[in-house]
C-alpha cells in the first residue's frame, strides 16, 4: 500500500509560544517529531512510504501529494496519516488538511474538518459531552472579547483555567488554578492578552488523574493509564511535561480549605463499569476516529469527570497512547498496524 506521512513542518512552534528554555529548533525538541517514526514504524509492515512536511505553502504541499490532472490517480497515495495537529505552528489552521484532502476524495486517518475544527474548541467539546450526558466537571467560558473585569464566577472554587484552543497544556502553569474571582480576573486577563482566544473555566477536580487511549474503526479503548502527579501541585503545567521541570507553588499552600466533590455538568445515567467505553464515546460524539485520548479525573465520590478529550493525541513511540498499547501487549509497529487496517477497512 502506498502510504503518505503528512507533517507540520511548525509543529514545535509550542515552544517558541512558551517561556522556556528551549525553542522549536532545539534538538531534543525536534526528536519529539512523531513522523520519522510514524514513516519507520509502516515501513516495517511493508507498505511503500513518502512524508510529506507542510510548510509556509501548506495548500501546494498537499496538492504535491494528491498529484495533479491526469496523474491523480495514478500519483496519489492510498491512505494519508494526518499528523497536522496545526499548519505553521498554527492549531486553528488544522482543519486545511482534512478539508482539502476530502475535496481531492483522499483516504486519510482522523476526523473530517469539522471535527478537527472542533478538537480545537475545548468549550464547544464541553457543550457536546454535556448534550450527551458524558460526565465532565462544571465549567463557563470566557470569550475572547469579553470583559474580564466584569467576569462573575458561578462555580465552586477552586477552579482551572484553560485555554480553548490549546492542546499540550499550553498555556498552564501553576497559577492556573485559581481560588477566588479576583485570582480568575488576574489570570484570564493574562492568558487573554497573550493568546487572544476563548479561556475555558472548570471546576477544578482533586483526584487521580488517568487517561484512555482508543484506536481503530470503530475506536476501542486501551486498559486506564495513570498520569503521575506532584503531590504539591498536582496538575499538568507546560513545564513538567515538557521541560520535565518544577517550578512548584502548592496548592495546599493556597488553598483556603479542603477541595471539595464535584458533580458532572450533566446527569450522567449510564454505566461507570467500563471507564474505556465511556471515554472511546467521547471522541465519537465529537466525530473523531482511528486514535484520540481522554483524560479524566477521579473525584472524591469515586465518579470520573472527563476533563479533557484529545482527538490528535500525538503518537510518538513513547507518548501515552503508545506506552498504553505497550502495556496491553501490543508494539509500537503493530499498533500502526492495526490504524491503517482500520483507516482502509
Amino acid at each position: 500500500m502506498r502510504i503518505t506521512v503528512a507533517s507540520d513542518a511548525g509543529f514545535a512552534s509550542i515552544f517558541d509560544r512558551m517561556d522556556g528554555p528551549l525553542s522549536s529548533s532545539d534538538p531534543s525538541v525536534q526528536a519529539q517529531n512523531d513522523a520519522p517514526h510514524v514513516a519507520s514504524a509502516l515501513r516495517s509492515l511493508g507498505h511503500e512510504v513518502s512524508t510529506a512536511v507542510l510548510g509556509a505553502k501548506a495548500t501546494q504541499d498537499l496538492a504535491a501529494v494528491a498529484g495533479a490532472g491526469e496523474a491523480l490517480v495514478d500519483a496519489a497515495p492510498d491512505l494519508v496519516v494526518n499528523l497536522c495537529d496545526s499548519v505553521q505552528g498554527e492549531p486553528r489552521l488544522a482543519p486545511l488538511v482534512p478539508a482539502f484532502l476530502d475535496a481531492h476524495g483522499l483516504r486519510h486517518t482522523g476526523g473530517d474538518a469539522g471535527a478537527t475544527a472542533l478538537g480545537k474548541r475545548k468549550h464547544d467539546v464541553k457543550a457536546v459531552l454535556v448534550r450527551e450526558g458524558l460526565p465532565t466537571p462544571c465549567y463557563q467560558v470566557i470569550d475572547v472579547d469579553a470583559d474580564v473585569a466584569s467576569f462573575e464566577l458561578k462555580l465552586v472554587p477552586p477552579v482551572i483555567l484553560k485555554l480553548c484552543g490549546e492542546h499540550a497544556s499550553v498555556g498552564i502553569d501553576p497559577t492556573s488554578v485559581c481560588f477566588d474571582e479576583d485570582a480568575v480576573r488576574a489570570k484570564a486577563l493574562s492568558l487573554q492578552h497573550r493568546y487572544g482566544q476563548p479561556i475555558l473555566v472548570e471546576e477544578y477536580v482533586a483526584g487521580r488523574e488517568f487517561y484512555v487511549s482508543c484506536i481503530g474503526r470503530p475506536l476501542r479503548p486501551w486498559p486506564l493509564m495513570e498520569h503521575q502527579l506532584s503531590e504539591g501541585l498536582p496538575i499538568r503545567t507546560f513545564d513538567r511535561k515538557w521541560l520535565e521541570r518544577d517550578v512548584d507553588v502548592p496548592l495546599r499552600d493556597r488553598a483556603p480549605g479542603s477541595i471539595p466533590q464535584r458533580a458532572s455538568a450533566a446527569p450522567f445515567a449510564g454505566s461507570l463499569d467500563d471507564v474505556g467505553a465511556l471515554c472511546a464515546r467521547a471522541l465519537h460524539v465529537i466525530g473523531w476516529q482511528d486514535w484520540g485520548r481522554v483524560d479524566l479525573r477521579l473525584d472524591k465520590g469515586g465518579i470520573p469527570l472527563i476533563i479533557d478529550v484529545t482527538p490528535m493525541t500525538y503518537l510518538h513511540p513513547e507518548a501515552p497512547c503508545a506506552k498504553a498499547a505497550s502495556a496491553a501487549g501490543c508494539s509500537y509497529v503493530e499498533l500502526w498496524r492495526r490504524i491503517v487496517d482500520g483507516a482502509t477497512c
